[in-house]
């Protein structure tokens, strides 16, 4: 598989070749490029470049040179490729990039493959989130005729397998565009980043205007500084790229060409807060295998994954770190790990949040060198700041007034506009005033290209490794690994059966003891399910927009939460058992605390889609477990209840469980429906929760 990067790092010791020929240190097998076309070596305490060739030029920041000092940060071009040179106590490393070029496949009518693995070299898709083969292509008449082996989506929101492209027609993937030209189809194989353009953005919410009058164009594979005093807006429009606040009615905000709230294209866009969301019980490399998981094909075996997520780790240097929880790293390090998780996926658009509040100065350069390391890579990056570092590697830069543009330019003439020298005098100069005059600045005439046709855009439906064995798997390490978390799950029905025995004796009432037992189980079941959802959902936002199916997060901790809350209730079973006579075949018994679990378990996962927070879900827990003690007829018999109160306990899952296993415990005859009823309304507490999950993962 060709990445779109490659990192190499010479020694000091040898002399690095750079050329077409085979016997060279990094080869360029292409027509712009020498046998022998540059040096680069160590010497006096220094790396030098030397160019080698006669016919081309060596370029290190776009000039040519026949030998230089390597500088951190320098950019090399050597024909159509380019190099990002890092240099940290000496030691160097090569970023090589892989630039935009076009492969021409000739169509006949015989089929050609399209893919990431397929043997022709020309039909090759270079993106790690290709499937390995795509779709075949054939010539049919005078079009190129596509049958992708799965679904997708065009922007017209048609699902199709078959697709058409008439002679001089494009068409664009997420990893490359298609283009048919007499018989030719071209594979531009360009770089990931996404074009953004935005029009007069306007955010309302419950009649407040948060912002207003924001207009910026940003093409692919730059950086745009947004900068501002807090309360002015800058967060509001990441949140607004997210799709998370409406727009107003004459806003545009596009997105290559397309709207950022399309379901398909925000699977591309990654996010940053200041404190990103990890899984505090998951090592960097577990959560960055999380990441490749859903969001690299199904069909990526086990070696290009490992390649991949090596790859980011070395390019954010992270390497030293795979090993360690994500609980114990820095600041710093734990922006750098959620910044690969999203860059497995290969997204179209970065945003950051304050990436750089907090982190001292060492850690600031270190992001910022990365962020520019992205840029290169062709990544386009959106990032809210105070920092002055991260306006010396931006290409351009918002500023926001009061929640509304105040300028838009690359930062050497923000400064020459303000007259100022950094950002903090930038933001003091600010005033009302401001945004008259830029409203009536030419420079704003000039913020927009000229109008171009995007071609149609085709979303292949990509898929991934089964979601509920993975989520499976990551609840498991989640619970066994927090030693205290493991502790309370055996001592609690330890301690409430040891109750048990010490309360109830032969002599004791079974329908009391079945009422005890229905709510213990409950109390298990809500207990493990309540904070179960919320505790994570920012996480699970993303995880959903980047196509996680809601389904697999509900099932999988439905079975695991289920299963530990089953465990923990047969345990106080078999205390009563020894104290009680008991008799209670296995069969119905097990479906009775199947019966009984269920429905406690999905409303505590459906409060937990509710809840706002922790906190809040704590409070509720009560009032779930309230109405299971008094309406269930234990304490009260159902034809004492008042009629209020007799027409809520029928919503009421243990009024059933408590019938059943009440009959079950005295040896009188049982009633099917005692079974049945609660599943079904554990069902609907099940839909409504999993309704929940794709509001949450969907645009406003």
């Amino acid at each position: 598989m060709k990445n779109p990067f490659q990192i190499l790092q010479p020694s000091q010791d040898q002399v690095f070749k750079i050329g077409r020929k085979s016997d060279c240190d990094l080869i360029f097998d292409e027509r712009y490029v020498s046998r022998e076309h540059a040096l680069i070596y160590f010497k006096k305490d220094s790396w030098f470049i030397k160019n080698q060739s006669q016919s081309s030029h060596t370029l290190c920041n776009n000039h040519p040179i026949e030998e230089k000092i390597l500088e951190h940060g320098d950019s090399i071009s050597i024909g159509t490729k380019k190099i990002s040179i890092s240099i940290k106590n000496q030691i160097l490393q090569l970023l090589v990039l892989q630039t935009q070029d076009s492969s021409p496949l000739i169509l006949s009518e015989d089929t050609n493959s399209l893919g990431r693995s397929v043997e022709n070299s020309d039909a090759k898709i270079h993106s790690s989130s290709c499937p390995a083969v795509l779709a075949k292509v054939k010539k049919k008449e005078t079009k190129a005729k596509f049958t992708f082996l799965n679904k997708i989506k065009i922007q017209s929101k048609k699902q199709s397998k078959n697709f058409e492209l008439a002679d001089g027609e494009k068409a664009r993937l997420p990893w490359c565009s298609l283009e048919f030209c007499d018989s030719f189809l071209f594979l531009h194989h360009q770089l990931p980043g996404f074009s953004v353009e935005a029009k007069d953005l306007e955010v309302s919410i419950n009649k407040k205007t948060l912002l207003h009058h924001i207009n910026f164009y940003l093409p692919p594979g730059e950086i745009l500084a947004v900068i501002g005093r807090s309360g002015q807006g800058k967060s509001t429009l990441l949140r607004l790229l997210l799709a998370e606040f409406k727009l107003g009615k004459n806003s545009s905000l596009l997105l290559n060409g397309i709207s950022h709230q399309n379901q398909e294209i925000r699977k591309y866009i990654a996010f940053l807060e200041q404190e990103p969301e990890l899984r505090k019980e998951l090592t960097v490399i577990e959560t960055l295998k999380h990441a490749a998981a859903i969001t690299l094909p199904k069909d990526t075996s086990k070696t290009e994954e490992n390649e991949i997520i090596s790859n980011f780790l070395d390019l954010l240097g992270l390497k030293h770190l795979e090993h360690h929880k994500t609980a114990s790293l820095s600041g710093g390090e734990a922006r750098r790990v959620a910044l690969a998780r999203e860059l497995i996926g290969s997204p179209g658009l970065i945003l950051l949040d304050e990436p750089l509040a907090g982190l001292d100065p060492v850690n600031i350069k270190i992001l910022c060198h990365h962020l520019h390391k992205l840029s290169l890579l062709g990544y386009t990056i959106i990032l809210t700041t105070h920092g002055y570092e991260a306006l010396e590697i931006a290409d351009k830069v918002l500023v926001i007034h009061e929640g509304a543009e105040a300028f838009f330019g690359t930062p050497k003439e923000t400064f020459l506009y303000f007259d100022t020298t950094s950002p903090a005098s930038t933001l003091q100069s600010l005033k009302q005033s401001s945004l008259e005059k830029w409203e009536n600045s030419p420079l704003k005439n000039r913020i927009f290209p000229e109008e171009s046709n995007h071609p149609t855009f085709i979303f292949p439906i990509v898929k991934h490794a089964s979601s509920f064995l993975l989520y499976t798997k990551i609840l498991l390490r989640q619970y066994f690994r927090d030693k205290g978390k493991v502790f309370a799950l055996l001592i609690q029905p330890l301690i409430i059966g040891f109750l048990f025995s010490q309360t109830f004796s032969k002599n004791s009432s079974l329908w009391i003891a079945a009422f005890a037992l229905i709510l213990s189980a409950n109390w298990f079941a809500l207990s493990l399910s309540i904070r179960e959802i919320v505790q994570e959902k920012k996480l699970y936002a993303h995880e959903l927009r980047k196509g996680t199916k809601a389904f697999s997060i509900l099932f999988s901790k439905l079975n695991f939460i289920h299963a530990l809350a089953f465990f923990q209730a047969f345990i106080c079973f078999l205390f009563l058992s020894f104290v009680l006579p008991l008799n209670a075949p296995f069969i119905p018994l097990f479906l009775s605390l199947i019966t009984t679990i269920l429905p406690a378990t999905a409303l505590g996962l459906m409060v937990s889609c509710f809840a706002k927070n922790t906190i809040q879900a704590n409070i509720l827990l009560p009032l779930l477990i309230i109405p299971q003690v008094i309406l269930a007829g234990a304490l009260v018999p159902l034809d004492q209840m008042k009629p209020i109160g007799n027409f809520l306990s029928a919503s009421i899952p243990a009024k059933y469980n408590q019938a059943f296993l009440k009959n079950l415990f005295l040896g009188t005859p049982t009633n099917l429906s005692d079974l049945i009823i609660p599943t079904i309304l554990a069902f609907i507490f099940y839909i409504v929760s999993w309704r929940l999950l794709l509001i949450l993962g969907k645009a406003k």
